[in-house]
């Protein structure tokens, strides 16, 4: 009888394949290509510009310590352990911590002329991150047969270095500009209520590598957002607002994998004072269609979540501009990674 003393293999499932690929969440790469924190705030009903340029910068600091399967659950995955002949499975408990420092820089144009009675807008955002990443992935030694008992130590030093490792590839820091946005749309203004159309257009300009975990941009695809959004002035100082907007994916050639299209809609109510504004905003944003690819269950993927928040807007009029501060929280969130949002945004019309 050969001696397994040489030999002791143990096999961890390839985590990294979980967790970056589609069987631990769905939407590729952890992020989905919108504001999962909201978009809300109370430059909305700002007086503004009539017609002209106008910029944002707004700082967004992003904590998230969860990753959730289909049911909202932390997520646990089947480890296969392969000791010579013997083979069995554990359960690995995957604990994720991720803070994201992003800085978008907006300009916008809004025509002096009129077309069917509104003016026409152009946009583009340019994103830029900081990612920092921590995945650590837990497993206790299943028992073992009583020829291999001598054994078990060796064979949790062997498991535990395996998780070690496939926790350590997943972990990472990277700084990088993001996917560009470029909009266009159309703006309507009669006495206490606005209506927005138009759509932006995603492309993929950020750093990429399919190699790597972490990475400023989402992948080499393009994403289409169509959205309208209508204002309504109920009474003097109080809006109602809502949004709905379509997210149409396309495949990304790095990876043959292709994120789900979604659906997302968002409302706020804001209250105006004198010289600031005070709001609260809510939003939920569904796939509507199964991610498709490598490692996508027969049973499907799609990520869900919804969110709710509060911000405040102070105007300075006299330089033409707003400041906001804002908090939001993603609840109930499916098949992704529910997060915690602290914005800072300014904006000025030229």
């Amino acid at each position: 009888m050969k001696s397994t003393k040489t030999s002791l293999p143990v096999f961890a499932a390839s985590v990294a394949a979980l967790l970056v690929g589609a069987s631990a969440f769905a939407s590729e790469g952890l992020r989905i290509r919108y504001p999962i924190s909201g978009a809300g705030g109370g430059e909305l009903i700002a007086p503004g510009v009539r017609h002209g340029w106008v910029g944002s910068v707004s700082a967004t600091h992003s904590t998230f310590g969860r990753v959730t399967d289909n049911n909202g659950n932390d997520v646990v995955q089947t480890i296969p352990v392969v000791v010579g002949a013997f083979s069995t499975t554990t359960p690995g408990v995957v604990q994720f911590d991720q803070t994201q420092d992003t800085l978008n820089c907006v300009l916008g144009y809004l025509s002096e002329n009129e077309y069917a009675g509104g003016r026409l807008t152009f946009g583009l955002n340019l994103p830029m991150h900081r990612i920092r990443r921590t995945v650590k992935i837990s497993a206790v030694t299943p028992t073992l047969p009583p020829a291999l008992q001598s054994r078990a130590a060796q064979v949790n030093a062997a498991l535990q270095a395996q998780l070690a490792t496939q926790g350590a590839t997943l972990s990472g820091e990277v700084s990088g500009f993001g996917d560009a946005e470029v909009s266009a749309g159309w703006g309507y203004r009669q006495d206490r209520m606005r209506i927005l159309a138009g759509a932006t257009l995603v492309m993929p300009t950020g750093s990429y590598d399919s190699g790597r975990s972490v990475n400023p941009g989402l992948g080499d695809y393009y994403t289409l957002r169509p959205s309208a959004a209508m204002l309504y002035q109920v009474m003097p100082g109080t809006t109602l607002t809502g949004r709905a907007t379509l997210g149409l994916n396309g495949s990304n050639s790095a990876t043959k994998y292709r994120s789900g299209n979604f659906a997302a809609v968002e409302s706020s109510a804001i209250q105006r004072f004198s010289s600031f504004a005070l709001g609260l905003n809510a939003f939920t944003i569904r796939q509507y269609q199964d991610d498709t690819g490598p490692g996508v269950p027969a049973s499907g993927l799609r990520l869900k979540t919804s969110g709710a928040g509060t911000f405040i807007t102070t105007y300075l009029q006299q330089y033409k501009a707003a400041v906001t501060l804002a908090y939001s929280q993603n609840f109930n969130t499916s098949n992704g990674t529910p997060g915690k949002y602290f914005r800072a945004r300014a904006s000025i019309d030229f």
